[in-house]
């Protein structure tokens, strides 16, 4: 801050003055390599272990997801069974439905039989019955064909030849 308060103003400084350090000891200097292997070994077992520790979590995790797939897998193979066994259910109940309606419709059809039969014995047991009136069909037509075919006589022509 100094110096630059300082060069903003035009005064120069001198650069502050080099103090000599003295040599680390001797002793020093040989041990050095020992405690950079010393910790590079450390930072190796840390390393190693570090590494086992994420294998370990690797496989769990691994393990897990298996679990899972097939506990999933399980599940479904279970909703499918069920959902046969609904369906088939269904369909069997749709069968009994259809047989029923089958066997009423074969009811129906014995019991009107059996009503219709009832119904020409009764007429049959009580003797010929006739009903108190009695519709008479009058073809006049008819009837004047008959008698002139009787008498021998010829159809008439409609006088055009033919």
């Amino acid at each position: 801050m100094l110096a630059l308060v300082a060069s903003s103003h035009g005064l120069l400084l001198s650069p502050p003055p080099v103090v000599a350090t003295q040599p680390a000891p001797a002793v020093v200097e040989w041990r050095m390599p020992l405690l950079l292997a010393d910790s590079i070994d450390d930072f190796a077992e840390k390393e190693i272990a570090r590494q086992a520790q994420i294998a370990a979590q690797k496989k769990a995790y691994q393990q897990k997801v298996a679990a899972q797939e097939a506990q999933a897998a399980a599940e479904a193979e279970a909703a499918q069974v069920a959902e046969a066994a609904r369906l088939a259910k269904i369909a069997q109940a749709k069968a009994d439905r259809a047989a029923k309606a089958e066997a009423a419709k074969l009811a129906s059809a014995e019991a009107k039989a059996a009503k219709a039969a009832e119904a020409k014995t009764a007429v049959a047991s009580s003797g010929g019955k006739k009903p108190k009136y009695e519709v008479q069909y009058v073809n006049k037509q008819a009837e004047r064909i008959a008698e002139r075919e009787a008498n021998g006589e010829a159809k008439p022509s409609l006088g055009f030849g033919f």
